[in-house]
């Protein structure tokens, strides 16, 4: 048994004892969702929220789930729920604009990207995603800067290397 199932045993057993422990959903959440499990990891976040239905964190995870799970809608409805109680909250800007431009809605996808790097200019993965949202809209000079700012970021992020070539390519044939 690896260090994973072994954690999703705890809290399974701890959420035997205890139907309404919040923590113990939650990570079993996370957990699920690390499995590529969303279906049952909703079940987990949204029984946070019930308990907790200020839990920014709760959720950002189940929009995220909700996402995975071909649920774009409801998805940003938790998302909007987050942004609305903490518009700080990076993470659920950068996933409300993932989950517009999926919707194609992709001025309103990049208005979250901007907000998103506004909050965490030093987001290797935000700047990669607007880069490519970016690309899609035909602004490949813009998005090569964005994939050049996150390869400063990291310059191990093979996904914004082989974006920034296919930019550059595309810019090269205009």
């Amino acid at each position: 048994m690896d260090k994973l199932d072994e954690a999703m045993g705890q809290f399974r057993e701890a959420l035997r004892i205890n139907p309404d422990y919040a923590n113990a959903h939650y990570n079993l959440g996370n957990l699920l969702l690390r499995q590529g499990r969303p279906e049952e990891a909703i079940d987990h976040f949204r029984e946070v929220v019930r308990m907790n239905p200020d839990d920014a964190d709760a959720l950002d995870h189940l929009g995220s789930a909700l996402a995975m799970q071909g649920k774009p809608a409801e998805a940003a409805e938790q998302l909007e729920l987050v942004i609305r109680s903490n518009p700080d909250h990076a993470d659920a800007h950068f996933k409300l604009g993932k989950v517009y431009a999926q919707q194609g809605k992709l001025a309103q996808a990049a208005s979250q990207f901007e907000l998103a790097l506004q909050l965490e200019p030093e987001n290797a993965d935000f700047r990669n995603d607007f880069g490519t949202l970016l690309a899609m809209q035909g602004r490949f000079a813009q998005a090569v800067t964005q994939f050049e700012w996150a390869l400063r970021i990291n310059p191990e992020h093979a996904t914004a290397r082989e974006n920034l070539r296919r930019a550059q390519a595309r810019l090269a044939t205009r």
